[in-house]
């Protein structure tokens, strides 16, 4: 019985170490695993959080070159297209053309050169005069307008010359319309050998009438 009963006890006693034991061993495992999850949820979220990132830079360069090439192939002609547009309507006809590579662009200032021809054709009949090729009085009213003010606001001086053809309706009369034409022709073109500067201008007044005005002339 005593040896029975010290076995027992041995028994026991090596049971309760075995558990013991086995118990410390299993928060040992049971601790790591938290931690494994715990530093596998960290890195899930760095991850995520990394993904999400480079998600939205990705974005933001497809953004920012397709906004680069629509910008310089696309919105900057038109607004080119569109301000020369306002230039030609502006009556300025020397303004430049944009440039594009866009077939619809490129379209559309073919009909804008189109459009500024036929501008500056119009301008030229309502400025200028049909039969002597000069200014037409019209085109000298509004310049007279404008010098007169710059003259002005600046104290600077102004000439104005105006004079007509004598005799001219009996040189008509006795000759014809087609040779007083001519010799009205002629007129212009002397008068216009005779002013040397650019900004000298010489309109048909009306009928046998003639104007030039000389600005900052003294």
């Amino acid at each position: 019985t005593q040896i029975a009963n010290a076995h027992f006890g041995y028994q026991a006693g090596a049971a309760q170490e075995i558990a013991s034991f086995t118990q410390e061993l299993v928060n040992h495992v049971e601790q790591e695993i938290q931690l494994a999850g715990a530093n596998l949820k960290s890195d899930s979220t760095s991850f995520v959080i990394l993904i999400f990132c480079g998600g939205i830079l990705y974005c933001f360069f497809i953004w920012l070159t397709s906004w680069h090439f629509i910008a310089k192939g696309i919105i900057k002609p038109v607004i080119a297209t569109r301000d020369a547009m306002n230039a030609i309507a502006n009556e300025k006809l020397d303004t430049q053309m944009p440039i594009t590579d866009n077939l619809e662009l490129q379209q559309m200032v073919s009909s804008l050169e189109t459009l500024k021809t036929y501008a500056a054709q119009v301008k030229a009949m309502a400025e200028t005069d049909g039969l002597t090729g000069c200014y037409n009085r019209r085109y000298l009213d509004s310049q007279i307008q404008k010098e007169l003010i710059y003259a002005n606001d600046h104290n600077m001086p102004l000439s104005i010359v105006m004079f007509d053809i004598d005799n001219f309706k009996q040189f008509n009369d006795r000759y014809g319309h087609v040779l007083g034409d001519q010799c009205l022709r002629q007129i212009v073109n002397a008068a216009k050998s005779i002013l040397q500067r650019p900004t000298d201008i010489l309109a048909r007044y009306g009928g046998r009438n003639l104007c030039c005005y000389c600005p900052q002339a003294i």
